[in-house]
């Protein structure tokens, strides 16, 4: 029985990693495209900033902080929803939070927020070499 047991938990968990690697896909492509729109709504800002001096590395830098910033706040609505979620389940399962000792796993959590800011700035790697290579004057006739 316990064999059983363990081989359908496995497939059970199993099947929950394989949901969990496509959110993570969906996320990604996500980003792709909030970033890529955001390129290109500010065609003409970027133009502007070029022409003022700013670099093509700096544009770069600039679409993927706003990436790294994107994915830490993320991570944070993430992990607070995960935490609501977990004390539903609580609930639901018939037990009270209260009773439920409360630790946070801090090496889960950095490793999410890691993984988080990582695949963000991944995935806007794209968007900003778009930007970056946007020409000036172009950029600054568009509207």
């Amino acid at each position: 029985v316990e064999g059983a047991v363990t081989t359908a938990l496995d497939r059970v968990f199993g099947l929950f990693d394989l949901l969990a690697f496509a959110a993570v896909v969906v996320a990604a492509l996500g980003i792709v495209n909030t970033l890529s729109m955001d390129v290109w709504e500010r065609v003409r800002e970027i133009g502007v900033l070029r022409a003022t001096g700013m670099t093509r590395r700096q544009v770069w830098r600039v679409v993927m902080v706003e990436a790294g910033i994107l994915g830490i706040v993320a991570v944070l609505v993430g992990v607070v929803f995960g935490l609501g979620v977990g004390a539903l389940l609580i609930v639901t399962a018939g037990g009270r939070v209260r009773d439920v000792p409360f630790e946070l796993p801090w090496p889960t959590l950095a490793l999410a927020l890691a993984l988080g800011v990582g695949l963000a700035m991944l995935a806007a790697a794209w968007p900003a070499r778009i930007a970056s290579r946007i020409a000036i004057v172009q950029a600054v006739r568009s509207e």
